[in-house]
């Protein structure tokens, strides 16, 4: 997997990006020099941003203008809607990488697509406390097609 630093790194300062969808409050982009595909919804100063290859999730992205994060490693949760990711009942806890206003959860081959197809809000639920990030679920559908198409360009 790409090193969560250098991933958003270069998500934050795009290079040769490619927007397959834009709405207000959520985009669809291609990164083609990692070689990804971003869904992101932005809501004032959060935002959420799930990350896929050619072959499945390759993490899940939030950022909040609020935090200034020295560069760590931490373990992170996330729900989407009602539902926690998570290979059983319960709260499953990921790996993160922390830097500035960034944290990237590494979650990979997880399919999220029917989570968010139904879903209101993402949240992220660390150590000191919780971010909701509220999507517009009526937008969903049609960035998940883009998402599709653009991934369909990757290598």
């Amino acid at each position: 997997m790409i090193a969560a630093a250098v991933l958003a790194t270069a998500l934050l300062q795009p290079a040769n990006e490619i927007t397959w969808w834009r709405t207000d409050g959520a985009e669809v982009t291609q990164q083609p020099n990692l070689n990804v595909c971003a869904l992101f919804f932005f809501r004032s100063e959060k935002a959420v941003g799930f990350l896929w290859d050619k072959n499945a999730l390759a993490g899940i992205m939030f950022l909040n203008e609020k935090w200034d994060f020295r560069p760590s490693e931490t373990r992170a949760a996330v729900r989407i809607g009602n539902s926690w990711i998570s290979e059983n009942d319960g709260i499953d806890w990921f790996q993160a990488a922390e830097q500035r206003n960034t944290m990237i959860v590494r979650i990979r081959y997880y399919p999220v697509e029917s989570l968010l197809r139904e879903a209101d809000s993402v949240s992220l639920r660390r150590q000191d406390g919780d971010v909701d990030i509220q999507l517009d679920r009526g937008k969903t559908p049609r960035l998940l097609e883009a998402v599709t198409a653009c991934r369909k360009h990757l290598t």
